[in-house]
């Protein structure tokens, strides 16, 4: 009985937590960016009622993710939460999402590095990207950052949205490379769950795989294209080993859950 007991707390807790989860993340979602006004600044208006919430203030706002948004203040960004109160202090040149695991990629004099939600640098500015994949490993380019867009809408894409653009490795957060290996990535599902599609750089007819947090593969490269997971699937294409051992270059389709 006794064991009964808790466990229908426990369950009552956890979906409890998960409403008030779903409730906030719902508010954050009708917040939406409005810029405008004699001096084109910006703010979040209701995105049903079209009220504005957070006032115009802001010289650049981005979209909100894990109910903070990066704001641009007097040339700088910084992060503000849903009502408007500013989070981490404005003192980065562009700043990236923050992830589920709790991590942002942010920029400072052509420099990316990573923070997380107290605003600490985790890892140092010194990369041409520094893409958050779970709480503890991040995907590092080497060089300096360059803006792929027009000044005004530079931004920092997540994993397998327009970049990384070249080569990156998988590192640690505290203990360094993971993989000395070079990889290209595409997104798989929500990288904090800690699988990405990888390819490795080097290897001639490249193929990809699901690649886990730890360097190892959850599934072998084996796919010549791969898609991220849409309802509990993803798209994949494979050569046909029959035909293709015949100087046939058919392929496969198929898809992964």
């Amino acid at each position: 009985m006794r064991t009964g007991i808790l466990t229908a707390l426990a369950l009552t807790l956890t979906a409890a937590g998960t409403f008030c989860s779903r409730a906030d993340d719902f508010r954050v979602r009708r917040l939406i960016e409005n810029c405008g006004g004699p001096f084109g600044l910006c703010g979040y208006n209701d995105r049903v009622t079209n009220t504005e919430l957070i006032a115009r203030k802001f010289e650049r706002v981005m979209p909100f993710s894990q109910n903070l948004a990066g704001v641009k203040l007097d040339g700088k960004f910084g992060f503000i939460d849903e009502t408007g109160a500013m989070i981490i202090a404005p003192r980065f040149d562009l700043v990236g999402e923050f992830t589920i695991a709790g991590l942002a990629e942010v920029v400072i004099d052509n420099k990316a590095g990573v923070i997380n939600r107290a605003g600490e640098i985790v890892v140092e500015t010194n990369y041409a990207r520094a893409i958050p994949f779970t709480s503890e490993t991040v995907f590092l380019q080497e060089g300096d950052w360059k803006a792929g867009h027009y000044a005004g809408h530079e931004r920092l894409p997540a994993i397998g949205y327009e970049g990384p653009h070249g080569k990156v490795k998988l590192w640690h957060i505290r203990k360094g490379p993971v993989s000395y290996a070079e990889y290209f990535i595409k997104a798989f599902d929500e990288p904090s769950r800690g699988l990405v599609w990888a390819t490795k750089w080097s290897e001639h007819h490249a193929r990809f795989g699901l690649l886990r947090a730890d360097g190892s593969w959850q599934v072998w490269p084996q796919y010549n294209s791969v898609q991220r997971l849409s309802d509990g699937l993803a798209t994949v294409r494979k050569p046909d080993s029959l035909l293709w051992s015949i100087g046939d270059g058919r392929e496969l389709d198929g898809a992964v859950d």
